[in-house]
This record gives structure tokens, C-alpha cells and sequence, in this order.
């Protein structure tokens, strides 16, 4: 049972509520807090489509605290990515993914239009998160690949250079991330605003 698990917030992506349930175990080192959610086989997480491991945390809370099809379809990319796919595709990929079994999709697009895997956040929403519920958190589709704007507030969202593929290694919530307030041009407004 994992114990101080926090309920997502509205679009956040499950690799944050990983990451704030990180903080709130109170461990030092990653490893401790990856071999509590995963066991002795740790599964990959912080990727862009969901693997195993939504179900393998779920699993371990008590029941009815969170839906896995809840999660799988409000706080993951999954319905962003299968979109683009067959309806029996969609329907083989979503059964897989609630048995706790790889989605099978393999050949999913991870990069920028610069070439790079990186997380990014939205500086107002980051303003906005922390004001409402005291704490910044990851949105999933600020994570979208070719995405460079903010879908609410229009403005350019923050590169934060780690790649993807290390995620699984380390929880890196979004309050750990210094926010530089420069002055630039908001592409909703045209006006210079301190917040984006």
C-alpha cells in the first residue's frame, strides 16, 4: 500500500504525480522510491504513451482512490497518440493498457522541432498552479512534442533540458525547477508581461 499517494490535479501528467509523491515519501534517493511503486523489476515511467506502470501504482492504492481508466485518459499523452490510430487500434491499445500490459505502440514521435526530448512547462500556468493549489505541477499537453505555445495563455513554453529517456531515473517535479522571470513579448496579447 503506498501510503501519502496525492490525487492528480486537473491535466496533470502522471509522471508529476509521481514526482510529488516522491517529495511527500520523504526519500532522499530515487532508487528507494522507484523500488516502492515498481518492486524489484522497476518499471520504465516518464515516457509520452503510458507503459505498465499506471496500472502497477493503482494496483497498490486502496480501492476506489483512482481509476486507471480515469488516469490513462485524463493525466497521460494516450489519447493524444491514438487519435491517429484505427478504432480497433485504439480499443486493442486501451484493453492492454488497463490488464497492465504494454500498449504496443512503438513508433511514437519524441522529439521537438529542434531534435530534442525535453520536458516543458508554461510560466504562467506554473504562477497560476502554485497560487491555486500551492505547488507547480507538469500539464500533460504542454508535453506534446511539436507544441511550442501554451494552449490557454499563449505563451512560448519553457524548455527544461533533460531528456526524456532519463525521466525514469529521476523525479524532477516541477517546483524543483528555477523559474527565470524575463520580460517578453506574450504571443496572446502583444504586450511585454513579466509572467511569460
Amino acid at each position: 500500500m503506498l501510503t501519502y499517494f496525492p490525487i492528480p490535479y486537473p491535466n496533470e501528467w502522471w509522471y508529476s504525480v509521481l514526482c510529488r509523491y516522491h517529495v511527500r515519501s520523504g526519500r532522499q534517493k530515487a532508487a528507494t522510491t522507484l523500488h516502492e511503486l515498481y518492486g524489484a523489476h522497476p518499471l520504465t515511467h516518464g515516457r509520452l504513451f503510458p507503459g505498465g506502470d499506471c496500472y502497477a501504482v493503482i494496483k497498490q492504492l486502496p480501492d476506489g482512490m483512482l481509476s486507471l481508466k480515469a488516469v490513462l485518459l485524463e493525466h497521460t499523452l494516450m489519447p493524444y497518440y491514438l487519435r491517429f490510430h484505427s478504432p480497433e487500434k485504439r480499443q486493442s491499445v486501451f484493453s492492454n493498457l488497463l490488464a497492465g500490459r504494454s500498449g504496443g505502440l512503438t513508433s511514437i514521435q519524441l522529439q521537438t522541432p529542434n531534435g530534442k526530448q525535453v520536458l516543458k512547462f508554461c510560466p504562467i500556468c506554473r504562477s497560476e498552479d502554485t497560487e491555486t493549489y500551492g505547488e507547480p505541477y507538469w500539464h500533460r499537453e504542454h508535453q506534446i512534442p511539436l507544441i511550442p505555445l501554451c494552449s490557454k495563455h499563449g505563451c512560448r513554453l519553457r524548455i527544461v533540458g533533460i531528456p526524456l529517456s532519463r525521466l525514469s531515473e529521476v523525479f524532477l517535479p516541477l517546483s524543483s525547477i528555477d523559474v527565470v522571470n524575463e520580460a517578453r513579448a506574450c504571443f496572446k496579447t502583444q504586450i511585454l508581461c513579466i509572467k511569460c
